[in-house]
């Protein structure tokens, strides 16, 4: 952990002109405005004219606007950037400011977590090569279970968790089609490794290691995009899963950055069972790197087949045998920042086969739908969380 002094240190001498990174996590700065959560020397509201006092004229603010895991790498602090770069209630260094600030207006409260994206990866000795993942790849991978009317469980499409309360997936994987055959989606399961075991277990320097037992956790209504329908060519293929109970963040369930807009990452990553809504999977998770289309490539080939690539779509994948096959539909579509951040980009769609040389699998766009992201969480949560009036008679 990053000693006070060190912190302070590198804030105060951090340099840099641009306010935002290109992929951030949206935060709560300690005026309760939004902001994100950016290496310091991204915010140019931390530039400080005295580079060598060795405590900022503002130094408690900058350590109340600490953001990040706290594994993240010492010599690159995060904090979270807005608008202001002091107390707004400060008007002298004599000023006092309240020890309990009142709470923030709820429409100010991002929906999203402070922290993100990150796994704790340990290899396995046992894994000599392959796609099958550690037991602490990927944990924000979640599990859609579908109970029929017969009473019979059965599991369906993937998802992946953004926030204690969301479960991410894709519109198709909770349409009447789905639903018909399947039953409706009644709850997620959340840190599973191997289907086929209970608990999930590795060896670790010839000791066995074992991962806590998977989380299942029941769903409220889910909700889908409002412009998706199961005959518009899978436009707007994207659905939220809200929790009834929070998830409980661990080694083995840990929710993933969302990318704000496309990045120009040529490499992405898919993970999961290797199930569609139809399909056979495996029973251990499994991951695979795939390559970016571009819609000068991808748009006239799904043209010729009848399908139309909107800017709201990702193109990825063509090589012989690596598609979304080996990952799940509703699943993520991820890259990775720096040495341990990872963001979902897209949710699997669809594709042409599966597969098949040349032809790259279609993913609906994350950074495109982030304003129905954000406004349908908040709605949610602001219904489940805040105190409800009651009248007496």
């Amino acid at each position: 952990m990053i000693s006070l002094s060190i912190f302070l240190t590198i804030l105060c001498a951090a340099l840099g002109d641009t306010t935002q990174a290109r992929f951030a996590t949206p935060c709560t700065t300690p005026n309760n405005d939004n902001g994100y959560c950016v290496e310091i020397q991204h915010c140019s509201l931390f530039h400080f004219s005295d580079l060598f006092n060795p405590y900022c004229v503002n130094h408690d603010f900058v350590i109340a606007s600490k953001c990040g895991p706290p594994n993240e790498r010492d010599r690159s602090p995060k904090v979270c950037c807005g608008e202001y770069s002091n107390f707004l209630n400060r008007i002298s260094t004599t000023t006092e400011v309240p020890l309990t600030p009142p709470p923030p207006a709820f429409s100010q409260i991002s929906p999203f977590p402070e922290q993100c994206g990150n796994q704790s990866i340990t290899l396995p000795s046992r894994i000599l090569g392959g796609n099958e993942v550690s037991l602490t790849e990927f944990p924000w991978m979640a599990r859609l279970r579908h109970r029929s009317a017969s009473g019979f469980y059965t599991f369906g499409c993937a998802g992946f968790l953004i926030s204690e309360y969301f479960v991410m997936t894709a519109a198709h994987c909770i349409a009447s089609k789905t639903l018909t055959t399947l039953g409706p989606i009644v709850e997620v399961q959340l840190g599973e490794h191997n289907t086929e075991t209970n608990p999930d277990c590795e060896k670790r320097n010839g000791n066995q290691w074992c991962a806590d037992f998977p989380q299942f956790i029941k769903i409220g209504k889910p909700k889908m995009h409002p412009e998706y329908s199961d005959n518009n060519q899978y436009h707007n293929d994207i659905a939220l899963l809200p929790l009834k109970e929070p998830a409980e963040f661990t080694e083995f369930v840990y929710p993933i950055c969302l990318a704000t807009e496309l990045s120009q990452e040529n490499e992405m990553w898919l993970a999961g069972w290797g199930r569609t809504e139809t399909g056979p999977s495996s029973p251990i998770k499994l991951k695979v790197l795939v390559r970016r289309a571009t819609k000068n490539y991808c748009v006239p080939l799904y043209r010729n087949i009848g399908r139309r690539i909107l800017y709201s779509q990702i193109c990825a994948g063509g090589e012989p045998g690596v598609d979304s096959c080996a990952g799940d539909s509703g699943g993520p579509l991820m890259i990775q920042v720096g040495l341990n951040t990872w963001y979902a980009e897209g949710v699997v769609s669809f594709g042409y086969g599966c597969g098949i040389k040349d032809w790259p699998a279609v993913y609906t766009s994350i950074p495109y739908h982030i304003p129905w992201i954000t406004k349908t969480m908040k709605h949610y949560l602001k219904r489940k969380l805040e105190p409800r009036q009651v009248t007496l008679y």
